[in-house]
């Protein structure tokens, strides 16, 4: 009894160092990414909203939560909601590791945002939409850059 005992406190003390060590990600500061040819920034709103805006209020200011080496999720401040694509449109979702439309890396000094499902990038365009694009397949690769997050 007495080792079934220290098990299950052992298991008990691993499943809160977890925890601890898992809230400095979830208290990440968060950022304002600013698209490098609009220059205007990404911003989210309820309703599953996601398209580019003037920088600095509420709705464009979102965190990264890490899920995976160099892979994580971008969570808008406002909504509490995940940046989610089809492989085409962008839009918010409940927040889920497992919904692979949620799941991005970052490349160029965390610059490009491609989505892990359907290799595609981030793309802001000048009538202030957001959609995905293959890397390069725009008029201005300056659209799929997004300046702000730190690496």
């Amino acid at each position: 009894m007495r080792k079934k005992m220290t098990a299950v406190l052992a298991g008990v003390g691993a499943v809160t160092a977890l925890t601890v060590a898992a809230s400095p990600a979830d208290a990440a500061s968060s950022f304002t990414p600013r698209n490098g040819a609009t220059g205007k920034c990404l911003a989210g709103w309820s309703g599953h909203t996601v398209a580019q805006s003037n920088c600095g209020d509420a709705s464009t200011s979102w965190s990264w939560v890490e899920v995976g080496t160099n892979r994580g999720m971008y969570k808008n401040t406002s909504t509490g909601m995940c940046l989610d694509t089809d492989g085409d449109g962008v839009y918010l979702s409940p927040c889920s590791s497992a919904d692979g439309g949620q799941v991005w890396g970052t490349w160029d000094g965390c610059t490009l945002w491609k989505n892990h499902v359907y290799n595609r990038y981030l793309t802001g365009w000048n009538t202030g939409t957001v959609s995905m694009r293959n890397y390069n397949d725009v008029d201005s690769v300056s659209k799929q850059h997004w300046f702000g997050q730190p690496c």
